[in-house]
């Protein structure tokens, strides 16, 4: 149960990091407009991506390439990533 005054710092504290959220995320997104994102499976990426990006990167110099394994418990809609390769049910 919050007092008064915890009810009233409880909405400012929250207004204050939605403002961050926001404005960090937009940071994020201004920051990464050359570079492509891959997130997938461990496997999947050792056995399968892994080799290819020299390729692609050489044939697109201006991209920046960054891959990264998704774990199970991965939020898609809350880690940023241009591409996602999944397979069964998320």
């Amino acid at each position: 149960m919050l007092t008064d005054g915890g009810r009233t710092y409880a909405g400012e504290i929250t207004r204050a990091f939605g403002l961050i959220a926001s404005v960090t995320h937009s940071a994020a997104r201004q920051s990464q407009v050359r570079h492509l994102v891959n997130r997938s499976s461990p496997r999947f990426e050792a056995k399968w991506l892994k080799p290819r990006p020299p390729e692609f990167l050489a044939a697109h110099r201006r991209v920046e390439g960054r891959l990264s394994v998704l774990s199970d418990s991965d939020d898609l809609d809350r880690n940023r990533c241009d591409l996602a390769i999944v397979y069964g049910q998320r």
